[in-house]
């Protein structure tokens, strides 16, 4: 049976943590420009609509002049 290493458990255990730690701040980070990209292209969504409703106002109106 090996011989438990304290010092190589802990080094470990430093590594994980660092590791852990990297995860979380990436995965921060990934969620905040999820977030942006969700706003922006809700932004684009509703121009676009407002956009569409112009378009048909303006051929409703051709129409009722012709």
């Amino acid at each position: 049976m090996a011989a438990f290493d304290i010092y190589q458990f802990e080094d470990r255990l430093t590594e994980l943590l660092a590791a852990y730690e990297k995860l979380q701040a990436r995965h921060r980070e990934l969620e905040n420009r999820h977030q942006a990209l969700r706003e922006q292209t809700s932004q684009r969504l509703r121009s676009l609509a407002e956009r569409l409703k112009a378009l048909e106002a303006e051929a409703e109106a051709e129409v009722s002049d012709s």
